[in-house]
């Protein structure tokens, strides 16, 4: 069985290894054998307030925390507090609880009880990792978090901020571990980092990795960029956060609870989600697409509760009259439009394939019930969205065209001058066009005949 074993933070990646049923993963740092360990440190351990976790850590040596006096160090006393109240939290969102490592026979240690144990470790560059126990076939894993011990130098305000910000994203790795083993890398990052907003919404750790995200919308949205996969993934929390606002609370686990049932990948599983509520993951999408546009100084009406306080995506200038591009599958796009007369917006593609959407602005502000799926013809400037929809990352070819709008009662109109010239400009219609060469055949044959 292969598992996830996930990372969060500053510098971290993510990393995959395999497990058979009921094998002992990963060893803790209580271990001298093990990968992360306290090298024979002496450890003392505290429970949780109510009960639901246990905190560990060195009492000497690099990895015991620096803060702080007392027997038991604020950190740790913190960290309880803080785990406490985010697996009340996700029980309360209808999530499954983390497994109990107490029955991981193949493991040599299990953190003595069942309560989730959590491990303060002094890292060099990330600040915390969820580590898999064991698993048991239709039982989901186990596991246990390891997170910082001191949050200095790592980008927090204080140590308090940087607890509160990490430990209920590690938390939700084990959450994850309780559906299945295995987890696409951008979706377990990406919920992680909403279901941390969702314990403490007053933190920003989701917003600081937005700009990741929203300046590579051209990316395939499960596709992060080489060297800077891990703030990609973190920002596309904004797909989870977009699920919840735009389809309530219930479909992030949703999404998990069909995953458990045996959902191919994470967009069958977001599929069958979707489609319960009437839509789909390519429509979703492409209005996920439309509320990306309407963020930061173009926030508005409709879209993100908070978008104001997003950042903008990339908005390319439309230079040509058609412009040819390539989209990958669930990536977008996004091109200014600020016409001098009323003109008219079209987008050539295979319509299974990409769409392309118009999201009106009133004095620089999306108007979200104003968009329009192209063709469309407008006069107010706005931003135009070209959006993949295919679930693959092949590219599909699109041509967006920006032409003048002409009024087709125009086109009938006679010229001013005599005769059967028309206008400089304008074609007729083909019936029009045989008519009146029919009338004039007739007039140059009566003609011809006197």
């Amino acid at each position: 069985m292969r598992a996830l074993l996930a990372s969060a933070g500053l510098g971290a990646a993510c990393t995959w290894s395999h497990a058979a049923a009921a094998d002992c993963v990963a060893q803790r740092p209580t271990q001298e054998s093990a990968a992360w360990t306290y090298a024979g440190a002496p450890a003392g351990s505290l429970n949780s307030p109510r009960g639901s976790a246990k905190i560990w850590y060195a009492t000497s040596g690099v990895h015991a925390p620096k803060v702080g006096t007392g027997d038991v160090p604020p950190l740790v006393t913190l960290a309880a507090e803080v785990a406490d109240t985010a697996l009340a939290r996700f029980a309360e969102l209808g999530f499954f609880p983390p497994v109990a490592d107490a029955g991981d026979a193949n493991c040599d240690d299990d953190g003595d009880d069942e309560r989730i144990d959590l491990y303060l470790f002094d890292f060099p560059s990330a600040d915390g990792t969820a580590q898999l126990s064991a698993c048991s076939d239709g039982q989901g894993c186990s596991g246990f978090v390891l997170f910082e011990n001191d949050f200095m130098a790592k980008g927090y305000s204080s140590p308090a901020v940087g607890a509160r910000t990490v430990v209920p994203h590690e938390l939700f790795h084990l959450i994850q571990y309780a559906y299945a083993s295995e987890h696409d890398v951008w979706w377990s990052e990406a919920t992680a980092q909403w279901a941390s907003k969702a314990v403490n919404p007053e933190l920003t750790d989701l917003e600081r990795f937005l700009p990741a995200f929203f300046s590579n919308t051209h990316r395939p949205l499960d596709f992060p960029p080489s060297g800077a996969a891990a703030a990609f993934s973190y920002g596309a929390a904004i797909w989870p956060v977009f699920l919840t606002e735009r389809f309530g609370r219930d479909i992030v686990r949703e999404v998990f609870e069909q995953l458990a049932a045996g959902a191919a990948s994470t967009f069958d599983a977001t599929e069958a989600a979707l489609l319960t509520r009437r839509s789909s993951l390519s429509q979703a999408f492409a209005e996920f697409a439309s509320w990306n546009a309407a963020t930061s100084l173009r926030h508005g009406e409709g879209g993100y509760a908070h978008g104001g306080d997003y950042p903008s995506v990339k908005i390319e200038a439309l230079t040509e009259p058609a412009l040819s591009l390539t989209l990958a599958g669930l990536s977008s796009r996004y091109f200014s439009f600020d016409p001098r007369e009323e003109s008219r917006v079209t987008l050539s593609v295979d319509a299974t394939r990409a769409v392309g959407r118009y999201i009106p602005l009133v004095d620089g502000r999306a108007v979200l019930s104003e968009a329009q799926a192209l063709p469309v013809t407008a006069a107010a400037p706005g931003v135009i969205a070209v959006v993949g929809q295919a679930w693959d990352h092949r590219d599909v070819a699109v041509t967006l065209s920006v032409e003048a709008a002409v009024d087709p009662a125009e086109s009938l109109e006679p010229a001013a001058a005599s005769g059967c010239c028309f206008r400089a400009g304008t074609t007729p219609n083909g019936a029009l066009a045989v008519g009146l060469l029919l009338l004039a055949e007739r007039v140059v044959r009566r003609r011809s005949k006197r």
